[in-house]
């Protein structure tokens, strides 16, 4: 019914959904989301947000959990935080993509990011 709304008066509805804590350490997939149920299935576009660092290799290794949370602590505790938005669904267009985004917790602000450039902080970008 809330689709049929959303048609019927040109909405946009955004639903936000919080993420498995046993999914923290390993990439964004449909079954990180806690208890969406259906969205998956009626939403139009589904993206996740993620710390960058899950990509790198200690995340693919098995075991050594203690050394993911401390590697994620570190992300979620710093200043500017590498993050990726990330795209699991489009009905109507390309999936699969990532977007790169550095988050300055003190303007509380996304800025464009790339990954292993010598820029200056992110920060200053706003």
């Amino acid at each position: 019914s809330i689709k049929q709304l959303a048609k019927e008066n040109g909405w946009v509805i955004v639903g936000v959904s919080s993420i498995n804590r046993s999914n923290y350490l390993q990439p964004i997939e449909f079954e990180s989301f806690k208890e969406s149920g259906g969205i998956e299935y009626t939403a139009d576009i589904v993206l996740g947000l993620q710390y960058e660092c899950v990509h790198e290799r200690l995340f693919s290794e098995d075991g050594r959990i203690n050394a993911k949370r401390d590697r994620l602590n570190q992300q979620r505790l710093a200043k500017e935080r590498p993050l990726e938005l990330v795209c699991l669904k489009n009905r109507n267009g390309r999936v699969g993509w990532g977007c790169l985004l550095g988050f300055v917790c003190e303007h509380r602000t996304f800025v464009e990011w790339e990954k292993d450039t010598k820029k200056e902080p992110l920060e200053k970008r706003l």
